[in-house]
């Protein structure tokens, strides 16, 4: 460990530490005004330790790294522990005793238990707990009789590639919510370290890219038409035409619509969507028309009911098979297919980012991975839209020279 003179450490002495000051092997900056408070300087890592000795043994406490903990703080800690010194306390034994009684702990806790108490703390936390409970669960089924801290990284990676033969998808979705679950376990003290943190993810197959042709929308929106209940073409329609999620048709409220009584168009606002937090879905008069033309079951407050007015319905299983039939479609079709290609025909009129709006996606690579799956034949029709506005801006400066 190399040292330097010491100086005050602030924010801005830390913040102009040099490679010239730092070192592999750590390099001592020590507090010119607090005796025992220092630094030690990485090439990538700046830590805060604090120096003192109680009953004649010298003891070292480190207080955090920086900037996850401020000079500021950290010199607040230090005169902690130093006073703590002056008393006869000793910082560093506590902290052993605190670690020991957090790994006896763990060794008490079981995973079953702590998987239960994981997905009861998610339920606070989280906006639905359903795949905390799914993952866990699968965990659970190889793990619930073990102690929580005999967990290794050894255990997560077999079972991650036992659930991998179901698909590497499921597999990292697996990983993630258990990795999730074990970080918590470490800020709460129950175990030192985290076995899934270095599991890596498996690489993924690449995401469904299956979109309806024109002449399968067609049909669909035929046979849509044909259907006599007119909450099955409320849900259809805003299906094909606002690219919503199922769930969020299917939980819609009569109340969520603000229609304009002269033309129909107006707002959809989803009070809690996948994002959990509400938003809002423009609603194009031609929809907006459907939606005014569906009756209102015994004044219900859905806009699609479920087998009576006070519940909605939970799918939309049997009326899509039927669909199918009646559009011809093939096996391959799937339901979600149908917000593929909604996100697909707005890339092509508008370009990506309009369509990551109207999805409602929070990162727009989501929907240009997922929603947009373009054609080589899609990308030579943007080019040569570029290449047309290239060629009008050269005339227009010929035209001025002239």
């Amino acid at each position: 460990m190399d040292q330097s003179p010491g100086f005050k450490i602030t924010r801005r002495a830390l913040d102009g530490l040099g490679p010239d000051v730092r070192s592999i092997r750590g390099m001592w900056h020590s507090d010119r005004e607090l005796k025992g408070f220092y630094l030690l300087a990485y090439p990538r890592q700046l830590s805060f330790f604090v120096r003192y000795r109680v009953d004649g043994q010298r003891r070292t406490v480190k207080l955090g790294d920086y900037p996850a903990v401020s000079p500021e703080d950290a010199r607040r800690a230090a005169l902690a522990v130093l006073g703590g010194a002056a008393r006869g306390e000793d910082e560093a034994a506590r902290r052993r005793e605190a670690r020991e009684a957090a790994s006896a702990s763990a060794q008490r806790i079981s995973f079953a238990k702590w998987r239960e108490e994981y997905v009861r703390d998610s339920a606070r936390r989280l906006k639905s707990t359903r795949d905390p409970e799914r993952y866990m669960a699968m965990a659970g089924a190889q793990w619930d009789r073990r102690p929580l801290a005999e967990i290794t990284t050894r255990d997560v990676e077999t079972l991650r590639n036992r659930i991998a033969q179901r698909g590497s998808t499921q597999a990292n979705r697996w990983l993630a919510n258990v990795r999730a679950s074990l970080t918590h376990a470490v800020r709460l003290g129950l175990i030192e370290k985290n076995p899934a943190a270095f599991v890596p993810l498996l690489r993924e197959n690449a995401p469904r890219s299956r979109t309806l042709t024109a002449g399968e929308e067609t049909r669909i929106r035929e046979a849509i038409a044909s259907y006599e209940d007119p909450f099955l073409r409320v849900a259809f329609t805003l299906l094909l035409d606002t690219g919503a999620r199922l769930s969020e048709i299917l939980r819609a409220r009569r109340e969520d619509f603000d229609l304009d009584p002269n033309d129909h168009s107006g707002i959809w606002r989803i009070p809690s969507p996948k994002a959990g937090r509400p938003q809002a879905v423009p609603i194009l008069p031609a929809v907006g028309a459907v939606i005014a033309a569906t009756p209102q079951l015994d004044d219900g407050p859905w806009l699609v009911p479920g087998r009576n007015a006070d519940v909605h319905r939970t799918d939309l299983k049997k009326p899509w098979a039927a669909i199918k039939v009646a559009a011809r479609l093939g096996p391959d079709v799937r339901l979600h297919d149908v917000r593929r290609t909604f996100g697909l025909r707005v890339t092509r009129a508008s370009g990506i980012f309009a369509a990551s709006k109207l999805l409602r996606h929070s990162d727009s690579r989501v929907t240009e991975r997922v929603y947009a799956p373009l054609s080589v034949e899609d990308l030579r029709g943007f080019a040569e839209e570029s290449a047309k506005v290239v060629s009008l801006r050269g005339r227009g400066r010929n035209r001025r020279r002239v």
